[in-house]
């Protein structure tokens, strides 16, 4: 007796709802370079914020920033990475502190790949206006 149609087949669609296929050769030779820059980019803006922030809470005099960048730059850091008088401290923390950043660039990088995205449509389109005006000027003298 041959097995039932109907059962294979939702064993079959289960199985492929389960497990999702692999990305594409070419989206992966594209977007993991990709991906990796923005993570080192948000990582690198994670770790100058924190060694400013850390900067900043040793310093005693007043900033020279305007109260608005002042507040953006100097952000308070995120959970861990303080010390007993309440303090962040470095070199006792390192592990930790390594997680806290990796994580923080990790949710950077949507943002970053954000900011690519919209900095590569500028070149695009500056690049398109430039072309089109020599061109117009140069080329094709009206």
């Amino acid at each position: 007796m041959p097995p039932s149609t109907s059962s294979s087949s939702t064993r079959t669609s289960s199985q492929r709802h389960s497990s999702p296929s692999p990305p594409s050769p070419l989206y992966t030779a594209v977007m993991t370079p990709i991906n990796f820059v923005a993570f080192l980019f948000s990582l690198l803006f994670v770790d100058i914020r924190n060694r400013l922030a850390r900067s900043h809470i040793r310093s005693e005099g007043p900033s020279r920033l305007p109260p608005w960048l002042h507040k953006f730059v100097y952000c308070p850091l995120t959970n861990g990475g303080t010390g007993v008088d309440g303090q962040p401290y470095y070199h006792t923390m390192q592990r930790k502190l390594l997680k806290m950043e990796a994580s923080e660039a990790f949710r950077l990088r949507n943002t970053v790949l954000a900011l690519f995205a919209i900095g590569g449509i500028g070149v695009v389109v500056g690049s398109w206006y430039l072309v089109s005006e020599v061109f117009r000027h140069w080329i094709r003298p009206v």
